[in-house]
């Protein structure tokens, strides 16, 4: 960040003894998290009733009291100080988290699901309550629900403490077929809650005749789970006891190892899903999604159809397979029922109403708005709130500054939950105005009005950027995209891998591609960042035959495994959207969306500004139909 708001007055010395004024500096909160990463909760006690900020004292009362709870949550204290944070803060996200972690230990010692759920009965009233997943289902035990609810709380949330007892009472009662809660076993053994899998399996045993329990469904269990975190690990086990299982249990194994192998792009992987596709209705939506991924790969339409029709309608409901819902009826032929599926699409702001648009009007251009509204911000009230004088809002921006974004993020939710649409984009304006942009983006984001685009995809560094595009032969709303999702234009923000500044590089590449020495080299420097940044990525862009979205999944994941990805990808009855969707790693995959459409709109922005500097329009000129016109 080039500015922050400076504190007026004194700054305190944070210690144990005194502390002076609620202008907190982010020095204090440096200083706080090293009390609490060195887990000295002694210290952060006493610094209770000394703290006159809010936000800090909420983070210490929050972290001691999670402290307590991990210790021993079945104690008066506990309980009367969990009661006592709650009522103080029913709407924050530090509350939800308490209750979740409070149950989670409670559900370790407590020896009846009865005890349980007087405890959670007992907590105070909050916004969030009712809809804690595991807090619904120990609402519903020892009550008489009938089997369409249960099965609806209970599906895939196998590994939620309350779910698992209302469970647990319901297999004991022989409520349901065996059937029933073997998958529920394999749900929780493929989302890592091994030992509550292999507890139904015992239970199943002694509540219902042995036989119901396959022999070495226990094994099954441990290879589902093993899977998800060594795939090759547990392909060699599932090879040295392939003849033990029986066909149901190998053809469901089989499947899950595709698609467990999908993540590493292993050669095997689509040959061992087609082995296992009878079993793809009994697999839970996540490896569904797998499934449907892995035949958009490879063009496959007919094994996407069998993953799609088994999706649960929550999984359906979701924007994305929205979209390859509506590809697929149009792939049947039923074209009136896929332009009103895309057309359902159209009205949002993201990857998929660009597709879906265009399949709707055969567009050249993704039209978000007309060009006065992405070009227009709002006229904002000079009179409107003081932000400058917030003391809630400076000591945010301070945890922000320090990067503690665990307790940054809860508090800037709460800060903003609030606010009118006005409030928000002067906030965003505000922020902008001091050079804060990834505050400013979230306030703009957040308000959901249809003003304000500058605010959401400002123009900052454009002069840098259209320097080092100029001689990089990069178009620069493409790296104004990139550097929006990278770092939201923080240039002194640092990743846990250790990539820095605005196009987030590491100190590796930035030498490789800089050619100079490490003393020369500062990635916090706006100008040189953007440089190396920019030459990084035509690098990629020429590696890459100038395909952008093989490039951004580079710059994201790594060359080599965007390498291994466009490998494996089929050449016949596919499209650059299919390759997107299959790529494995979410957030390379929501990446790539992102800086797609993000580029198309700053785009438009640009535009004025190369007419203005005589840039031909015709050289640099990007939209997202031309980004997926190769691959």
């Amino acid at each position: 960040m080039d500015k922050i708001i400076v504190s007026v007055g004194l700054f305190f010395f944070l210690n144990l003894t005194t502390i002076q004024t609620s202008n907190s500096s982010s020095s204090d909160v440096d200083h706080l998290n090293n009390i609490i990463n060195q887990k000295q909760f002694n210290k952060l006690e006493k610094l209770k009733g000394k703290l006159e900020s809010d936000v800090l004292t909420r983070w210490v009362h929050y972290e001691t009291l999670l402290h307590s709870i991990t210790r021993n949550p079945d104690t008066p204290l506990v309980e009367k100080k969990l009661h006592e944070f709650i009522k103080e803060n029913p709407d924050h996200q530090f509350s939800e988290k308490l209750i979740k972690s409070y149950l989670n230990k409670l559900d370790k010692i407590v020896r009846s699901s009865e005890h349980l759920k007087n405890k959670v009965m007992n907590l105070p009233n909050a916004s969030f309550k009712d809809t804690v997943t595991s807090v619904t289902c120990l609402k519903n035990t020892g009550l008489e629900i009938d089997p369409e609810k249960f099965q609806r709380l209970v599906v895939e949330n196998e590994t939620s403490t309350g779910c698992q007892w209302l469970i647990k009472e319901w297999l004991s009662k022989k409520k349901l077929g065996s059937r029933f809660y073997i998958d529920r076993a394999r749900y929780a053994a493929n989302s890592g809650d091994l030992k509550f899998s292999l507890q139904i399996l015992d239970l199943l045993k002694r509540r219902f005749d042995k036989n119901v329990v396959k022999a070495n469904e226990s094994l099954v269990l441990k290879i589902i789970h093993k899977s998800r975190r060594n795939s090759r690990g547990a392909y060699r086990l599932f090879k040295n006891n392939e003849k033990k299982f029986s066909s149901q249990q190998k053809s469901y194994l089989l499947l899950q190892l595709g698609t467990a192998f999908f993540g590493i792009t292993h050669s095997k992987s689509w040959n061992l899903l087609i082995q296992g596709l009878d079993s793809v209705a009994q697999h839970p939506s996540s490896t569904l999604e797998i499934v449907a991924r892995m035949a958009l790969r490879k063009g496959d339409f007919k094994i996407f159809h069998q993953a799609y029709t088994s999706f649960p309608d929550e999984t359906k409901k979701k924007d994305n397979w929205k979209y390859w819902g509506a590809v697929r009826s149009y792939k049947k032929g039923q074209f009136s029922k896929a332009k009103e599926q895309f057309h359902d699409l159209t009205d949002k702001q993201n990857f998929y109403a660009y597709l879906a648009n265009y399949q709707v009007n055969k567009s050249k251009e993704y039209k978000t708005t007309n060009r006065s509204f992405v070009l227009t911000n709002p006229v904002l009230s000079e009179n409107n709130i003081s932000w400058a004088k917030n003391d809630h809002l400076k000591d945010i921006l301070k945890l922000f500054k320090s990067q503690t974004f665990s307790i940054a993020l809860p508090e800037w939710r709460f800060f903003i939950k609030d606010f009118s649409t006005q409030e928000l984009l002067s906030l965003a304006s505000y922020l902008s105005d001091i050079q804060i942009y990834d505050r400013s983006i979230s306030a703009a984001i957040y308000s959901q009005a249809n003003i304000g685009f500058k605010l959401r995809y400002p123009l900052v560094y454009k002069d840098a950027v259209i320097k080092a595009c100029k001689g990089n032969k990069v178009p620069p709303w493409l790296v104004m995209g990139l550097i929006r999702q990278e770092s939201r234009f923080n240039k002194e923000i640092k990743s846990s891998a250790g990539a820095i500044g605005l196009m987030q590089i590491l100190p590796k590449t930035a030498l490789e591609t800089y050619n100079k020495n490490q003393s020369e080299l500062d990635l916090t420097s706006s100008t040189q960042n953007i440089y190396i940044g920019t030459k990084y990525l035509n690098k990629l862009l020429n590696q890459f035959n100038s395909s952008i979205p093989l490039s951004l999944a580079a710059y994201n994941a790594g060359p080599s495994r965007a390498k291994k990805w466009h490998a494996n990808f089929s050449k016949y009855n596919t499209s650059p959207a299919m390759f997107i969707e299959s790529i494995p790693f979410k957030e390379t995959r929501e990446y790539v969306q992102t800086v797609i459409i993000s580029s198309a709109i700053y785009e438009e922005l640009f535009a004025d500004i190369m007419l203005e500097r005589r840039i031909e329009k015709k050289n640099i000129i990007l939209n997202v139909s031309e980004i997926l016109s190769k691959l």
